[in-house]
């Protein structure tokens, strides 16, 4: 959740707002911006962000990433 997709693919209220910030981790958030700036340049990493997003919002279903496993996340 600490990029974001999650609350992309769903309704943007104030509920889902609250569900994903209460869910925040930011030592997750750290390694995700360190793995990023450690393997991609800034064109890999908006290519990414796009075709992420792009997937998100083609979706009628939330994906569930809380089931990914937080290393997977990380490849």
């Amino acid at each position: 959740m600490n990029l974001g997709v999650g609350v992309l693919a769903k309704p943007m209220t104030v509920e889902n707002l609250m569900d994903a910030i209460s869910r925040f981790d930011a030592g997750h958030a750290a390694a995700v911006s360190a793995y990023f700036r450690r393997v991609a340049g800034d064109a890999h990493f908006v290519e990414e962000h796009l075709r992420i997003y792009s997937q998100a919002m083609q979706t009628d279903e939330a994906p569930n990433f809380d089931a990914i496993p937080r290393d997977r996340l990380l490849d």
